[in-house]
């Protein structure tokens, strides 16, 4: 989730950074500015848009980036087999987009069937 985060930064001049918050049970990521262009709480995650579309093509010219607009579900798929929870979105507020995903249980059966 971190790199479709830094492909679609903060609202260029925002005093607020994007932000990683580390929890005991879960990670949020918050991005100020919110959703951005064409990208609404209607068309997220199928709809891409760019604020800054030089870094998006830097990301992809570098190898970080394999295809425009598939981050979202590149990540949904690696958290499902890591064997996390899909992340909740909150995509309403117009100051920031944030993204919390639930810590990985893989592994919780074997220890309870001792």
């Amino acid at each position: 989730m971190k790199l479709p985060s830094v492909a679609a930064p903060p609202t260029p001049g925002s005093p607020n950074p994007l932000c990683f918050y580390w929890f005991s049970d879960h990670i949020e990521i918050q991005n100020p500015g919110g959703l951005y262009g064409l990208v609404t709480p209607e068309t997220f995650p199928n709809q891409n848009d760019y604020r800054n579309p030089k870094i998006a093509e830097i990301m992809k010219t570098l190898g970080f980036v394999n295809q425009f607009g598939r981050g979202v579900f590149r990540a949904q798929t690696l958290l499902e087999e890591n064997g996390n929870s899909q992340p909740s979105f909150e995509t309403e507020t117009p100051t920031y987009f944030l993204v919390a995903i639930e810590e990985s249980h893989r592994g919780d059966d074997s220890i309870h069937q001792q």
